[in-house]
């Protein structure tokens, strides 16, 4: 359906720096159309978040990594790293 157009995904934590709602925001719009994209958007949503939090490592694995010495749960670390890897993948082809 094109009109009217509907986002198929919950809305943003309000909690989120502005920057990295836009781009889930963004990565829920396109999602319908271009997987591949939503799943870009979305790596590079977290990236920015860890920034954010802190965590400015050289790569997003290492940053994941260092949340999670310092204790973020292991179910956490798993989603974050299948975000990670499909929004890899998805801009980087069989790296």
């Amino acid at each position: 359906m094109v009109f009217p157009f509907t986002v198929p995904v919950q809305p943003a934590n309000v909690d989120l720096p502005e920057d990295v709602r836009a781009d889930y925001a963004e990565a829920g719009k396109v999602l319908m159309f271009s997987p591949r994209s939503s799943a870009a958007l979305l790596r590079l949503a977290i990236q920015k978040l860890c920034a954010h939090l802190g965590y400015q490592q050289r790569n997003l694995d290492d940053a994941i990594g260092a949340m999670v010495a310092a204790g973020l749960p292991v179910r956490i670390q798993r989603s974050l790293d299948i975000v990670r890897v499909t929004g890899n993948n998805a801009v980087h082809p069989g790296t």
